[in-house]
């Protein structure tokens, strides 16, 4: 979805995932198993999501760079064509991430009884509330152009992973949060 967006509009995308890549240590073989479990799968959305964004940004990169030529190198038609092709509004990536209860087990991938379906329902819900009641954390965070993803949910804190520095801003390309 991300890469089918028009360039030309800002766009904010929820990324809803049923397994959390944070968490405690493991204390019992099956604990062990449900965490592995939460890993692999969030990881797999998360590198997915992360090579998204990685491209995006590498792309506002060299257009932030086209943008240092003399107006007149700009002006040529593949410069001019290429800036084109290349430039686009930023993009926000707000994380629903479900928070396992206590008592589930390492079935969890695979357990999609009705009660379970319904509390993950009123999870997300929850959290899809909480999210947009503090609209403020997504404006005063959102970049001018590039990724930015957001998790408010987070009891605590609210995680944001900001785009990469440009090389036009002196930095070198990096996809670490800052």
């Amino acid at each position: 979805m991300l890469d089918e967006h028009p360039r030309s509009e800002p766009l904010v995308a929820l990324q809803v995932d049923l397994f959390n890549a944070r968490g405690s240590m493991p204390q019992t073989l099956a604990e062990v198993m449900a965490r592995q479990k939460d890993i692999q799968h969030s990881s797999r959305t998360r590198m997915n999501t992360d090579a998204c964004a990685a491209r995006l940004n590498l792309r506002q990169s060299l257009v932030d760079l086209l943008d240092r030529l003399p107006p007149e190198m700009r002006e040529e038609p593949g410069v001019a064509s290429l800036c084109a092709h290349m430039k686009h509004e930023p993009v926000d990536i707000v994380h629903l991430i479900y928070r396992y209860k206590p008592y589930e087990l390492d079935s969890k991938d695979y357990e999609f009884s009705r009660i379970t379906v319904l509390e993950h329902w009123e999870a997300g819900a929850r959290d899809m509330r909480n999210t947009l009641a503090h609209p403020e954390l997504l404006r005063t965070q959102t970049q001018a152009s590039g990724v930015t993803t957001f998790d408010l949910t987070e009891p605590g804190e609210a995680r944001i992973r900001r785009p990469m520095r440009t090389i036009a801003s002196g930095g070198l390309p990096s996809t670490k949060a800052r």
